[in-house]
């Protein structure tokens, strides 16, 4: 499998120039590499319009704000992060349309996947309401297996944005306790490509996979 664009957003970016966003998204089909580079903009495009709508041209949230607003067990930027995402997605399946993956893959946004304590893997439709349950942004799986997982994405948007972007723990899973999203995705989903957290700052990040 192709590499995937590491934690270096400088060099990610040096990476973008040889061959645009702009260009690859008329491609028919896509590898893995470039779908990440897909999702990649996605995320920052969502960043900067979500950030634009709330604070106004090229101003970001501050530490302060982030942190503030809590209400319903969420702050701030916990909600400002939960649009971000929702945007994104709908972002990345805009620029998705018309296209496919390559090498007999295709994805799946918002998939659910049933873990019990067998640690058996179910797939349960998307955005599936059960418990027990996990929900990855996106994944990427063989053609008409969505359990075959080959590559796991998920967007992670920082309050404020220089914040580094990293799993979250576990608060849901009783059989998974200590651990982070990223590890449950790994254990459960074993994806071949690994788990990846998508930030508009940060790039495309190799695993991440330790405890906090």
């Amino acid at each position: 499998m192709e590499a995937y664009p590491g934690e270096d957003v400088e060099t990610f970016m040096e990476d973008e120039q040889d061959v645009p966003v702009s260009a690859v998204e008329k491609c028919e089909e896509v590898s893995v590499f470039t779908f990440a580079r897909i999702v990649y903009a996605a995320a920052k495009e969502a960043e900067d319009e979500v950030n634009k709508a709330v604070f106004g041209e090229g101003k970001t949230p501050e530490k302060e704000w982030c942190g503030a607003g809590w209400h319903d067990n969420q702050t701030n930027g916990m909600r400002l992060g939960d649009r971000k995402h929702e945007r994104a997605e709908a972002i990345l399946a805009e620029k998705m349309k018309g296209k496919k993956l390559a090498d007999g893959l295709e994805f799946k946004i918002e998939a659910t996947y049933f873990c019990g304590k067998k640690k058996e893997t179910v797939y349960r439709g998307i955005k599936a309401a059960e418990k027990n349950t996990i929900r990855p942004d996106i994944v990427v799986h063989r053609k008409g297996d969505p359990t075959f997982v080959e590559v796991l994405f998920y967007f992670k948007f920082t309050c404020p944005p220089t914040n580094e972007p990293k799993w979250g723990k576990n608060t849901t899973h009783d059989d998974y306790k200590g651990m982070t999203q990223g590890a449950i995705y790994s254990l459960i989903l074993d994806p071949q490509g690994g788990c990846h957290l998508v930030n508009p700052h940060h790039g495309v990040s190799h695993d991440i996979l330790e405890e906090d």
